[in-house]
């Protein structure tokens, strides 16, 4: 199943160089109080359809599903999908709503009729709708199931509007949690394998001409990998999901695809201390910019705590501080929203969805391949000695920056608006053994150190 209402639970990370512009979100009301999945922005109603494992919206009872008109919210839309299941992705297809999720009672996806939810059967047992694509003017459902409104469709389907048809899937025993369309081929991503296909060279991704499935340059490989989102841009296929270098992949957890060959991503994404689970949950563009959301903590050697920018050549931060994940983002009317499972933003109460205030402010970029200190060479600014007993020195040159420094777990640990010239005399034993965060602030630019104290 696609990662359900289940987070791996992520450590708040260091310093992710606090903005400049004071508090870049906002809380939409009381917020919402369940994990959210999935965020669709209905732009012919103007609204944001929201779902997950929401089980209050703005301190109100409500399941799974819950609309945003950009003032209040409505749960007229209520659902209770049953048990501990929810919403993993909504679209508006002939200007009808349909969603998925894990489905009880084979009803995996079901059509909101004008005053209640239509289930639509989805086979026997247990089944999960997991991605829903508009291609074509044809819906594309993905998921785990055997059948949809009685046609046999193992995993994929498309329906006109009148007609479900099977594409004749043809791996067993799948979970697809991505649908895209690239150069006139349908691409399908998730959690797979089979040994139909030599050297498992459909791995956890596959494409379809019309005719017949082939193999995606070899696939994405790893026992746990998998593959959880797809999107088009800058006319390359960027995929998504929890693969790694390390397991032969081109990139970590995401890389792109031009039709012919996959390459890497500025360095892909990486988790806590540079070596953690980075996993993406869902991409999104906008004006020109690839957008990614997830568990990881840096992009490109970035601090880009669990939401990333990218503008085709580097990674950038949004020099925001999330307490947990996000694992959904929109854009509506030009504003981005996102969702997911945390309660605080840079320290303020704001549940599990927001929307950005910041305008177009960016904290950090670069395009490096490692956790690298983001440093500009005409300021010089340099830290010494480096490993430290506690005590260092923080030279610049003839600034006088404000300095603030933060341990591995993110907390401010000194902090100093208006720096001696020159340089900084700093003492940290006091803090004990590990490797601290140093922020250097020169007006509206931010550059990052790191001291290791032993």
């Amino acid at each position: 199943m696609k990662r359900k209402i289940i987070y791996l639970i992520s450590l708040q990370l260091i310093l992710n160089c606090l903005s400049v512009k004071g508090q870049n979100w906002d809380s939409l009301k009381k917020g919402v109080y369940g994990g959210i999945l999935y965020i669709y922005a209905d732009t012919t109603d103007n609204t944001l359809l929201v779902g997950g494992s929401i089980t209050q919206v703005n301190g109100i009872n409500t399941y799974s599903f819950a609309r945003w008109d950009g003032v209040n919210w409505d749960i007229s839309m209520s659902n209770p999908w049953g048990g501990w299941a929810g919403t993993e992705c909504i679209i508006k297809y002939n200007n009808e709503i349909y969603i998925g999720g894990a489905g009880y009672a084979n009803s995996a996806l079901r059509k909101w009729t004008g005053t209640g939810w239509q289930h639509i059967n989805t086979g026997s047992g247990s089944s999960d709708i997991a991605c829903l694509a508009i291609i074509n003017n044809e819906l594309y459902v993905g998921g785990h199931f055997d059948s949809i409104d009685g046609v046999a469709a193992h995993y994929l389907a498309k329906y006109n509007g009148s007609t479900w048809t099977t594409l004749g899937f043809p791996l067993p025993d799948n979970m697809i949690n991505a649908i895209s369309y690239y150069k006139g081929e349908l691409y399908a991503g998730g959690n797979f394998k089979s040994a139909l296909y030599p050297n498992d060279s459909v791995e956890n991704i596959i494409r379809y001409d019309g005719t017949n499935w082939k193999s995606v340059g070899g696939g994405m490989h790893g026992g746990m990998d998998d593959v959880n989102a797809m999107t088009v841009y800058n006319n390359e296929l960027y995929v998504a999901g929890s693969f790694t270098k390390a397991h032969g992949n081109t990139g970590n957890y995401i890389q792109k695809w031009d039709g012919t060959q996959w390459s890497d991503v500025g360095g892909g994404v990486i988790g806590y201390g540079g070596v953690g689970n980075g996993q993406i949950w869902q991409l999104a563009t906008h004006n020109g910019k690839l957008y990614a959301v997830g568990v990881f903590q840096y992009a490109g050697g970035v601090p880009a705590q669990h939401i990333a920018l990218w503008d085709g050549t580097n990674w950038c931060g949004l020099g925001s501080t999330f307490d947990n994940n996000i694992g959904a983002i929109a854009f509506l009317n030009d504003t981005m929203y996102v969702g997911g499972n945390f309660w605080t933003i840079d320290g303020d109460s704001i549940s599990n969805i927001a929307k950005w205030t910041g305008g177009n402010y960016i904290d950090t970029c670069g395009n490096m391949t490692g956790v690298n200190e983001i440093v500009k060479k005409e300021n010089n600014i340099n830290v010494f000695p480096n490993p430290t007993n506690g005590a260092f020195t923080i030279s610049y040159g003839t600034l006088r920056p404000s300095i603030y420094i933060y341990n591995s777990l993110g907390k401010l640990v000194y902090k100093k608006e208006e720096a001696t010239q020159g340089s900084e005399q700093i003492d940290l034993s006091a803090y004990g053994k590990g490797i601290y965060f140093i922020k250097v602030q020169i007006g509206e630019k931010i550059f990052i150190k790191k001291v290791i104290v032993e």
